[in-house]
Protein backbone atom coordinates (compact mmCIF):
# COMPACT_ATOMS: atom_id res chain seq x y z
CA UNK A 1 0.00 0.00 0.00
CA UNK A 2 1.12 3.57 -0.68
CA UNK A 3 1.02 5.63 2.51
CA UNK A 4 -0.40 9.09 1.77
CA UNK A 5 -0.77 10.64 5.17
CA UNK A 6 -0.13 9.85 8.83
CA UNK A 7 -1.68 11.62 11.78
CA UNK A 8 -1.33 11.16 15.54
CA UNK A 9 -3.90 12.93 17.73
CA UNK A 10 -4.73 12.08 21.35
CA UNK A 11 -3.29 8.55 21.06
CA UNK A 12 -5.34 7.88 17.90
CA UNK A 13 -3.31 6.64 14.93
CA UNK A 14 -4.72 7.38 11.49
CA UNK A 15 -3.05 6.33 8.23
CA UNK A 16 -4.31 6.92 4.70
CA UNK A 17 -3.39 4.60 1.79
CA UNK A 18 -3.96 5.16 -1.92
CA UNK A 19 -6.04 2.71 -3.98
CA UNK A 20 -4.62 2.28 -7.52
CA UNK A 21 -6.77 3.86 -10.26
CA UNK A 22 -9.28 5.20 -7.73
CA UNK A 23 -9.87 8.48 -5.90
CA UNK A 24 -11.04 6.54 -2.88
CA UNK A 25 -8.59 5.64 -0.10
CA UNK A 26 -8.09 3.03 2.61
CA UNK A 27 -8.13 4.47 6.14
CA UNK A 28 -6.41 2.66 9.00
CA UNK A 29 -7.72 4.00 12.29
CA UNK A 30 -5.79 2.34 15.09
CA UNK A 31 -6.17 -1.36 14.22
CA UNK A 32 -9.29 -1.07 12.05
CA UNK A 33 -9.64 -0.37 8.30
CA UNK A 34 -12.32 1.17 6.12
CA UNK A 35 -12.64 2.79 2.68
CA UNK A 36 -13.44 6.48 2.27
CA UNK A 37 -14.31 8.64 -0.74
CA UNK A 38 -12.17 11.67 -1.59
CA UNK A 39 -14.65 13.92 0.22
CA UNK A 40 -14.37 11.87 3.42
CA UNK A 41 -17.53 9.79 3.09
CA UNK A 42 -17.17 6.40 4.74
CA UNK A 43 -17.98 3.61 2.28
CA UNK A 44 -17.52 0.47 4.41
CA UNK A 45 -17.87 -0.72 7.96
CA UNK A 46 -14.75 -1.17 10.08
CA UNK A 47 -12.73 -4.22 9.00
CA UNK A 48 -9.79 -5.93 10.66
CA UNK A 49 -7.84 -6.17 7.39
CA UNK A 50 -7.88 -4.89 3.80
CA UNK A 51 -5.11 -6.15 1.51
CA UNK A 52 -3.49 -4.28 -1.37
CA UNK A 53 -5.80 -3.90 -4.36
CA UNK A 54 -4.85 -6.01 -7.41
CA UNK A 55 -6.61 -5.21 -10.70
CA UNK A 56 -9.58 -3.68 -8.93
CA UNK A 57 -10.21 -6.07 -6.05
CA UNK A 58 -8.76 -6.70 -2.59
CA UNK A 59 -9.33 -9.25 0.12
CA UNK A 60 -10.69 -8.27 3.51
CA UNK A 61 -11.18 -9.88 6.90
CA UNK A 62 -13.54 -9.07 9.74
CA UNK A 63 -13.75 -11.50 12.63
CA UNK A 64 -14.59 -14.87 11.09
CA UNK A 65 -15.72 -13.22 7.84
CA UNK A 66 -13.42 -13.01 4.81
CA UNK A 67 -14.07 -12.04 1.22
CA UNK A 68 -13.41 -9.64 -1.66
CA UNK A 69 -14.11 -5.92 -1.90
CA UNK A 70 -13.95 -3.25 -4.64
CA UNK A 71 -12.40 0.25 -4.38
CA UNK A 72 -15.97 1.57 -4.07
CA UNK A 73 -16.42 -0.47 -0.90
CA UNK A 74 -18.75 -3.04 -2.45
CA UNK A 75 -18.37 -6.56 -1.10
CA UNK A 76 -18.52 -8.83 -4.14
CA UNK A 77 -17.75 -12.12 -2.42
CA UNK A 78 -18.25 -13.41 1.11
CA UNK A 79 -16.18 -16.50 1.58
CA UNK A 80 -16.96 -19.61 3.54
CA UNK A 81 -13.18 -19.94 3.80
CA UNK A 82 -10.91 -18.64 6.56
CA UNK A 83 -8.63 -16.51 4.38
CA UNK A 84 -8.60 -15.08 0.86
CA UNK A 85 -5.54 -13.76 -1.02
CA UNK A 86 -5.73 -11.99 -4.41
CA UNK A 87 -2.93 -12.93 -6.84
CA UNK A 88 -3.58 -11.23 -10.18
CA UNK A 89 -5.88 -13.54 -12.15
CA UNK A 90 -6.24 -16.04 -9.32
CA UNK A 91 -7.47 -15.90 -5.74
CA UNK A 92 -6.04 -18.25 -3.14
CA UNK A 93 -8.51 -19.54 -0.55
CA UNK A 94 -7.81 -21.15 2.81
CA UNK A 95 -10.22 -23.37 4.72
CA UNK A 96 -9.36 -25.13 7.98
CA UNK A 97 -5.66 -24.60 7.36
CA UNK A 98 -5.72 -25.97 3.80
CA UNK A 99 -5.15 -23.87 0.66
CA UNK A 100 -6.61 -23.96 -2.84
CA UNK A 101 -7.56 -21.33 -5.41
CA UNK A 102 -10.32 -19.97 -7.63
CA UNK A 103 -10.54 -17.55 -10.56
CA UNK A 104 -12.09 -14.07 -10.58
CA UNK A 105 -15.45 -15.55 -11.55
CA UNK A 106 -15.34 -17.30 -8.15
CA UNK A 107 -15.01 -20.71 -9.81
CA UNK A 108 -12.94 -23.02 -7.63
CA UNK A 109 -10.13 -24.48 -9.75
CA UNK A 110 -8.45 -26.36 -6.93
CA UNK A 111 -10.28 -27.16 -3.69
CA UNK A 112 -8.38 -26.37 -0.47
CA UNK A 113 -6.09 -29.35 0.18
CA UNK A 114 -2.53 -28.00 0.52
CA UNK A 115 -0.97 -27.00 3.84
CA UNK A 116 0.95 -24.31 1.92
CA UNK A 117 0.41 -22.71 -1.48
CA UNK A 118 2.58 -19.80 -2.56
CA UNK A 119 1.69 -16.94 -4.87
CA UNK A 120 1.71 -18.09 -8.51
CA UNK A 121 4.86 -17.44 -10.53
CA UNK A 122 3.54 -17.25 -14.09
CA UNK A 123 1.54 -20.42 -14.75
CA UNK A 124 2.70 -22.41 -11.74
CA UNK A 125 2.95 -22.47 -7.96
CA UNK A 126 4.74 -24.59 -5.40
CA UNK A 127 2.66 -26.37 -2.77
CA UNK A 128 3.22 -28.57 0.27
CA UNK A 129 0.91 -31.45 1.16
CA UNK A 130 -0.19 -32.78 4.54
CA UNK A 131 2.88 -35.05 4.67
CA UNK A 132 5.29 -32.12 4.24
CA UNK A 133 6.16 -33.02 0.65
CA UNK A 134 6.47 -30.39 -2.10
CA UNK A 135 4.98 -30.39 -5.59
CA UNK A 136 3.89 -28.01 -8.35
CA UNK A 137 0.36 -27.10 -9.48
CA UNK A 138 -0.70 -25.21 -12.62
CA UNK A 139 -3.23 -22.37 -12.85
CA UNK A 140 -5.78 -24.82 -14.19
CA UNK A 141 -5.56 -26.84 -10.96
CA UNK A 142 -3.60 -29.70 -12.54
CA UNK A 143 -0.79 -31.24 -10.46
CA UNK A 144 2.23 -31.10 -12.80
CA UNK A 145 4.77 -32.33 -10.24
CA UNK A 146 3.55 -34.81 -7.66
CA UNK A 147 4.36 -34.01 -4.01
CA UNK A 148 7.32 -36.27 -3.39
CA UNK A 149 10.16 -33.85 -2.63
CA UNK A 150 11.29 -32.70 0.81
CA UNK A 151 12.46 -29.43 -0.80
CA UNK A 152 11.72 -27.51 -4.01
CA UNK A 153 13.54 -24.34 -5.05
CA UNK A 154 11.92 -21.25 -6.55
CA UNK A 155 10.25 -21.60 -9.95
CA UNK A 156 12.43 -19.01 -11.68
CA UNK A 157 14.69 -20.92 -14.05
CA UNK A 158 14.79 -23.92 -16.36
CA UNK A 159 16.20 -26.09 -13.58
CA UNK A 160 14.40 -26.26 -10.25
CA UNK A 161 16.43 -27.38 -7.25
CA UNK A 162 14.86 -30.33 -5.46
CA UNK A 163 15.67 -32.78 -2.70
CA UNK A 164 14.60 -36.39 -2.34
CA UNK A 165 15.81 -39.31 -0.23
CA UNK A 166 19.03 -39.53 -2.30
CA UNK A 167 20.10 -35.89 -2.00
CA UNK A 168 19.86 -32.66 -3.99
CA UNK A 169 19.33 -32.48 -7.75
CA UNK A 170 17.09 -30.58 -10.16
CA UNK A 171 13.91 -31.08 -12.17
CA UNK A 172 12.15 -29.13 -14.90
CA UNK A 173 8.67 -27.65 -14.51
CA UNK A 174 7.10 -30.95 -15.58
CA UNK A 175 9.00 -33.02 -13.03
CA UNK A 176 11.62 -34.50 -15.36
CA UNK A 177 14.99 -35.04 -13.67
CA UNK A 178 17.58 -32.76 -15.31
CA UNK A 179 20.33 -32.96 -12.67
CA UNK A 180 20.89 -36.24 -10.85
CA UNK A 181 20.18 -36.37 -7.12
CA UNK A 182 23.76 -36.95 -6.06
CA UNK A 183 24.60 -33.71 -4.21
CA UNK A 184 24.58 -33.31 -0.44
CA UNK A 185 24.64 -29.53 -0.03
CA UNK A 186 22.87 -26.50 -1.52
CA UNK A 187 23.77 -22.80 -1.43
CA UNK A 188 22.62 -19.55 -3.05
CA UNK A 189 25.44 -17.38 -4.40
CA UNK A 190 25.07 -14.18 -6.46
CA UNK A 191 21.57 -15.09 -7.60
CA UNK A 192 22.56 -18.65 -8.57
CA UNK A 193 21.73 -21.96 -6.94
CA UNK A 194 24.76 -24.15 -6.34
CA UNK A 195 24.67 -27.87 -5.58
CA UNK A 196 27.88 -29.37 -4.28
CA UNK A 197 29.65 -32.13 -2.36
CA UNK A 198 32.56 -31.77 0.04
CA UNK A 199 34.81 -33.62 -2.43
CA UNK A 200 34.57 -30.59 -4.75
CA UNK A 201 31.96 -31.81 -7.22
CA UNK A 202 29.42 -29.09 -7.93
CA UNK A 203 26.67 -27.94 -10.26
CA UNK A 204 25.36 -24.38 -10.76
CA UNK A 205 21.73 -24.18 -11.87
CA UNK A 206 20.53 -21.61 -14.44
Amino acid sequence: MELIKHEVMKFTRKDTFAIPDSENVIIRLNDQYHIESKDGKRLTKSLTKISDFVNGIASYEHGEEAGLITPEGKIIFKSKHDKVAVDGELIRICSKGKWGFMNRDMKVLCAPKFTFLEKFNGQYSRFRDEHGKWGIVSKSGRIVVKPKYSFLGELTGNKIAAQNYKGYGAIDIHGKEVVSFEYKKIAYLEGKTKLFNLDGKQCVLD
